[in-house]
């Protein structure tokens, strides 16, 4: 009925359409009803009323937006379709939040006579956010209130009841319980309570907990774990290849516990022979099954710090499948045949048991390396070494192919965050990316590709890992860059072929703007996802491409080796294989999607609110950093260890002003300053609970 009546209101744009006219229109369907299904298309934002008549939103030039960001006296909104960005006076905001999607009527303003800008007002909030949020109990006109840390600028009431218990500075997570147009008016539900926001794990906590992640299983999730674990049948060798005299070991970070990729090699007469070998979660999990269903809801696991919220229960990723050293365990390998030009010439899937002989661990290895006989860890990985230098062999073709392929090597820093017993901050430093891990990186990546072409080359149901090319808006970002630095940009154009990317991070590497466009590329591409259609993946240069080799850590893993489990047994009932899966296939691929993003926003936040409160003890002190990157307000500096800090435009000259999101320039002192210029700063002030990190620029005395 709501289609209808939306389809009859979108062909009669000339008519003045109203609920007499609906009710002419269809005579079959009753008063109520009618009345009704209008409602909801008014609610979902669909339709508007307007002086009693209805129209579609284009017609009166409104649009559904999502509040993304309250900025104090404005709040930003992003349209969902085109993804511009409105600004709205607060005094037009009927009280949203960061969260709620709106109706936005739109007009157009024009800001310091240079930025054509998109104003709105909000005509009606469509769908209030019902998501939890942190913040931190403060006292205001003496009484206890809550100072969100981003659903809003403005300071929330608290429930009576809830006010219990609570003390300055709590960091806790909150719900709306009563709604008003005039945000100081709001009141909160208090949900959870994790006590001083000065401490970083109780702000990584609370932000854990208003995600909606759950630190622990159920009772019922890990009694089913337990079962698993004694009943001995489970552990089935039938129709398995036994390799557990073969050569074959684990490679991970040193803290790691939930190992789920092994691997070997030979070098044969005239190919490479690469064994990629993970744990075969499949085989305990079982399909829909109470630790299923909880994998599925989690979609992956969540690392922060030197911590890790599991998306399978401890016995399972830690013990029963983890491929532990010298245990024989149960693997989904694959064997990937390889010319010695490193291409890949056939592969083979098949069940099958390990032994690992050795827990590799990257930085013992790259020592290894580098040093040789000379390593303190020789001896541990002495029978091992003809096999490692094989690997290293391939690992060096490998990386030549992904070169000439076109791949774009656009540098990134990951953060290593060490917590002592009290979960305090002890150390912060760039997490290295020696040769070790980008050599099982490579690997992996074949073994991924080898899963994804057998899936698409039988028209199996399947999750592909996807990353797009950037849109027309980013490309144009990148072009106006390039113009600025007057780089040539004929080959810059929409379905950009990432060689030209790659070559031009290559001519400027050594550079003054590789800093400025490494960042600008890796900010423009988009992020990449999981869907059930192949359409390749952009960063890699790979027409088929997959996540096949952590099945302990992430769901489409464990689901693609349930497929091909499947295909294995029943190689000829492909429309069964279909039936079967391709409906959990597509539900897998939007959720765990959904939930990557969600720990990447965790981990993030999590990660700032630790740097903060390393920073907290380096209070006063000069360090060296990079510009980061640029906005109006100022500018964010990166020192060696990733820590980043803000310097605020009001710390800068006033002479100096904002160009763009490249530099600032004063031309009364002839200076500016831009993405990747080194310069001195101080630390001035920091927010655990907010994770964010004050500098000003070192002034020498």
């Amino acid at each position: 009925m709501k289609n209808k009546i939306l389809k009859f209101i979108k062909n009669n744009k000339e008519k003045k359409i109203d609920l007499t006219l609906i009710a002419t229109r269809f005579k079959n369907f009753n008063k109520n009803s009618i009345e009704k299904a209008v409602s909801s298309l008014i609610n979902e934002g669909l339709i508007v009323k307007k002086n009693n008549f209805f129209f579609t939103p284009e017609e009166i030039k409104t649009f559904n937006v999502e509040i993304i960001k309250d900025c104090g006296k404005f709040l930003i909104a992003e349209k969902l379709k085109d993804s511009s960005r409105i600004l709205i006076d607060k005094k037009f905001s009927k009280g949203a939040l960061k969260g709620d999607f709106a109706l936005i009527f739109k007009a157009r303003f024009n800001k310091n006579n240079k930025t054509i800008l998109e104003e709105g007002r909000i005509k009606k909030i469509i769908k209030p956010t019902s998501s939890s949020f942190t913040g931190t109990i403060i006292k205001k006109n003496n009484q206890l209130m809550l100072k969100p840390d981003e659903i809003s600028k403005s300071y929330f009431q608290i429930k009576k009841e809830d006010k219990k218990n609570l003390k300055c500075y709590d960091k806790v997570v909150a719900k709306i319980f009563k709604r008003n147009e005039d945000s100081e008016k709001n009141i909160v539900s208090i949900t959870a309570n994790f006590k001083t926001s000065n401490k970083a794990i109780n702000c990584a906590n609370a932000i854990i907990a208003s995600q909606g992640v759950e630190f622990n299983f159920s009772e019922d999730v890990l009694k089913s774990a337990k079962e698993l674990e004694k009943n001995k049948k489970h552990f089935s060798l039938k129709n398995r290849v036994d390799l557990t005299k073969e050569i074959i070991f684990t490679i991970d970070g040193e803290t790691a516990k939930d190992l789920d990729d092994a691997v070997s090699i030979k070098k044969l007469k005239d190919h490479y022979l690469l064994g990629v070998h993970i744990a075969d979660v499949s085989h305990y999990v079982e399909k829909d099954g109470l630790i299923d269903k909880e994998a599925l809801k989690r979609g992956n696991s969540i690392y922060y710090a030197n911590k890790v919220i599991p998306m399978l229960p401890e016995v399972l990723c830690n013990n029963l499948c983890s491929l532990n050293p010298n245990e024989k365990k149960l693997t989904f390998s694959v064997l990937l045949k390889l010319d010695f030009n490193g291409k890949l010439l056939s592969f083979e899937f098949f069940k099958s048991v390990i032994s690992s002989k050795v827990k590799g661990v990257y930085e013992e290895i790259n020592e290894l390396i580098e040093k040789g006989k000379k390593c303190t860890y020789f001896k541990k990985y002495e029978k091992i070494l003809p096999n490692l230098k094989i690997m290293l062999e391939l690992y060096e073709i490998l990386k030549q192919n992904k070169i000439k392929r076109g791949s774009p090597e656009i540098l990134t820093k990951e953060s290593s965050i060490s917590l002592n017993e009290k979960d305090e901050v002890v150390k912060v430093e760039e997490k290295k990316q020696g040769k070790t891990q980008e050599m099982i990186e490579e690997f992996m990546i074949l073994a991924n590709t080898a899963a994804a072409t057998l899936a698409k080359k039988k028209n199996l149901p399947f999750i592909f890992r996807v990353h797009k090319p950037p849109k027309s808006e980013k490309i144009n970002n990148l072009i106006e860059l390039f113009k600025k630095l007057h780089i040539p940009h004929g080959a810059l154009k929409v379905g950009v072929h990432p060689k030209v990317l790659a070559s031009v991070l290559k001519k400027h590497e050594n550079s003054e703007f590789f800093s400025l466009l490494n960042i600008s590329i890796l900010r423009n591409m988009e992020k990449a996802e999981y869907q059930t259609k192949p359409l390749g993946h952009f960063g890699l240069v790979l027409k088929n491409y997959s996540h096949f080799t952590s099945p302990i850590r992430r769901y489409p893993d464990l689901l693609i080796h349930r497929i091909l489990t499947e295909h294995l047994v029943n190689k000829t009932k492909i429309n069964n294989i279909t039936k079967k899966y391709s409906k959990i296939a597509k539900k897998a691929a939007k959720s765990s999607s959904k939930c990557e993003r969600k720990a990447i926003t965790i981990e993030r936040a999590c990660s700032n609110c630790f740097k903060a409160e390393f920073m907290k003890t380096k209070i006063g002190q000069t360090f060296e950093g990079v510009i980061s990157s640029i906005i109006s307000s100022g500018f964010f500096v990166m020192l060696e260890n990733t820590i980043e800090g803000f310097v605020s435009i009001k710390e800068l000259p006033q002479s100096f002003e904002f160009c763009d999101n490249f530099y600032f320039f004063s031309k009364k002192l002839n200076k500016s300053f831009k993405i990747g210029q080194k310069l001195k700063v101080t630390c001035f002030n920091v927010n655990i609970s907010l994770g964010k990190i004050d500098f000003k620029l070192f002034k020498e005395n």
